[in-house]
Formats: structure tokens, sequence, C-alpha cells
């Protein structure tokens, strides 16, 4: 995983010298996932070790949540996603238009 962030790193600056801007971004995201994956590769099964004893860290065993709540929230998300997405549509539609100067000041609602 280390190597391969490297490896992301050096193709941000060939993308970059051969304006390939879109590339260059790819690979300045695919670095950042690997760092951050290195890290994570490193640490497991510990999320949070603890430096008093390693009995008291939390892993991802320890730390997972029971069947029933995964249940509970999966009905909870299946329900308040779909109505968080049609808010989203809604309000992005209310606001769509943009705003003219000179049509605020006809209707006396300039500030």
């Amino acid at each position: 995983m280390p190597l391969l962030a490297v490896l992301a790193l050096l193709c941000i600056k060939v993308f970059s010298l051969g304006k390939a801007y879109l590339k260059a971004f790819a690979a300045s995201c695919l670095t950042i996932l690997t760092v951050t994956f290195t890290g994570v590769i490193g640490l497991f099964p510990n999320l949070i070790p603890s430096s008093i004893d390693p009995r008291y860290s939390l892993t991802i065993f320890n730390s997972s949540s029971s069947p029933y709540t995964l249940k509970i929230m999966t009905a909870v998300a299946l329900v308040f996603v779909p109505i968080v997405i049609a808010y989203q549509a809604w309000h992005y539609r209310v606001f769509r238009k943009k705003i003219d100067p000179a049509e605020m000041a006809k209707q006396g609602r300039a500030y």
C-alpha cells in the first residue's frame, strides 16, 4: 500500500507536466486514499490502541454494534435517506434561478 501511494504521488507530477489535469486530480485522490489505508491497515484490528494496556484498546470486534441496532439503523436509513434526497432536490429547484439586481430593485425588495 505505501508503494502504491508513492507511485500515485509520482503520477501527479507526471500528469501535471503533461497537462492531463483530470488524471493528475485522480492520482491525487488515489494518493490520499492509499496513505489513509496504509494507516488503517497498520492498525488492524485496533481502531484506537490503548497506551495503558492492549486489553483496553478499541478493536473492530469489541466496538461494533449489535445485529439488532444494525437492523434498526438500516430501517431508519431506508426511510430518511430518500426524504433527505427529496428535500435537497426540492431545495435545488426552488433556488436554481440567479438573482437579478435590476429585478430586485424593480420589486422593491433590494436591501
